[in-house]
């Protein structure tokens, strides 16, 4: 199976993100900062039903480690890499550590990259979103059709928020 995920499954997963930040947020009294476990767990499982190999938190046995917190792989004939469906970086800290997990991302070929990050409000997630996509636009192993999905959890408002981008263009934040 050769990596192609439909509008359909690219929506699935934007709701299996929203879905396990908001249950970890929800089950808690108070401030909580959610942890990534729930999240890749709930992504390695969906890519598993799609069919693809994946690699991530209790899976890809037998496989080194990955660049990257969760890979969905296909694989061909003879066992060969056919191709990454998707890719995901998670990042729950702050400052410089959103830049090295995102350049993960940047140098890495799939269909599309994902990076889930943490901040504490609004003005935080804008600040996030022009410093990533600084280092995107100057980013010279890029292509036009390079695909990424940004999803952000506000601290303050309690809430994920999502954002796409191809190639060095601006982030489009969902309305």
């Amino acid at each position: 199976m050769s990596p192609s995920l439909n509008p359909g499954q690219i929506a699935l997963i934007r709701q299996l993100i929203a879905a396990a930040i908001e249950e970890q947020v929800h089950a808690a009294a108070g401030p909580v900062t959610p942890s990534t476990a729930g999240v890749l767990g709930s992504l390695v499982q969906y890519g598993n039903q799609l069919g693809y190999f994946t690699v991530g938190p209790g899976q890809g046995a037998g496989w080194p480690s990955w660049v990257c917190d969760v890979c969905w792989l296909s694989i061909g004939p003879g066992g060969a890499l056919d191709g990454v469906a998707l890719v995901v970086e998670s990042e729950w800290g702050s400052g410089g550590d959103h830049h090295d997990d995102f350049a993960k991302l940047m140098v890495v070929r799939a269909e599309l990259r994902v990076m889930l990050c943490l901040v504490a409000d609004a003005t935080a997630r804008e600040a996030l979103a022009t410093e990533l996509h600084r280092i995107r636009s100057g980013y010279g192993g890029g292509a036009p059709d390079d695909r990424y999905l940004l999803a952000v959890y506000e601290i303050a408002a309690r809430q994920v928020s999502f954002a796409e981008a191809r190639g060095a263009a601006a982030w489009a934040w969902d309305a």
